[in-house]
């Protein structure tokens, strides 16, 4: 192999080398979940929200949740399924005897609602309306349980309810008592992106090959042109 050719295949080896580097770069963020958050890692908190099909504010909730915090809510739409209508109804009525509930009594009749649950037993906080935060949620989800539950509406703290491990356990069941069947949205993003992946990694492959096979005659036909000058130039000098 003449030095010509060295140079070329090293060239081109280093820009496979560059392509594989960032093919493996993009399929790690595909089979990544969420950030690895203690909080969140082992499933043992849920976002359990409650909200209705028609209201834009739910399906926004909804949207971010399945974005952000995929394997880590649960959707209930009280307009699909009765079960979810009848726990949330439940729900509220229970939190409506508990002290403190009084200064949030104003806001527990809206959609969405979300319930912070942590190992199917304590209830970490309640959410009004749709708040797309990242932070937010995970303060939420990293706090540890208390008798005293924080209500907000939006990202505005409006009361605080208080309620023993016993009864928190009870409301919490009550709630899990019913998981809705998942959706089905099309084919999932982190599919869509690796089979993106794939096909540039293909597609980057195959032009290399042709690229070099092509490449390669023409080098081969350029030395041999060239060598036969020189031959016939040295005949001419003897």
């Amino acid at each position: 192999m003449n030095s010509v050719s060295k140079l070329f295949l090293l060239k081109h080896i280093g820009l496979l080398l560059v392509v594989f580097s960032i093919a493996i770069g993009l399929l790690q963020i595909v089979v990544s979940e969420n950030p690895s958050n203690t909080c969140l890692s082992n499933n043992n908190v849920i976002f359990y929200a409650y909200g209705e099909s028609t209201c834009p504010h739910c399906r926004n909730l909804h949207d971010f949740f399945d974005t952000t915090f995929k394997h880590n809510y649960i959707f209930c739409y009280i307009d699909k399924y009765s079960e979810c209508y009848r726990n949330l109804g439940k729900s509220i009525l229970d939190i409506a005897k508990l002290p403190g509930a009084q200064s949030v009594q104003s806001v527990l009749g809206y959609v969405p609602q979300t319930y912070i649950l942590k190992n199917n037993t304590y209830l970490l906080g309640i959410v009004i309306g749709e708040v797309k935060d990242e932070a937010f949620w995970l303060n939420l989800a990293c706090r540890e349980p208390s008798s005293e539950i924080p209500v907000y509406q939006g990202m505005s703290q409006v009361g605080v309810i208080e309620a023993n491990t016993t009864l928190q356990g009870e409301i919490v069941q009550k709630i899990l008592s019913y998981i809705p069947p998942a959706e089905t949205t099309g084919i999932p993003s982190e599919l869509v992106l690796g089979i993106i992946v794939i096909a540039v990694l293909t597609m980057s492959i195959g032009g290399y090959l042709a690229y070099t096979h092509i490449s390669s005659k023409k080098t081969s036909k350029y030395i041999k042109r060239s060598g036969g000058r020189e031959s016939k130039s040295n005949k001419k000098k003897k």
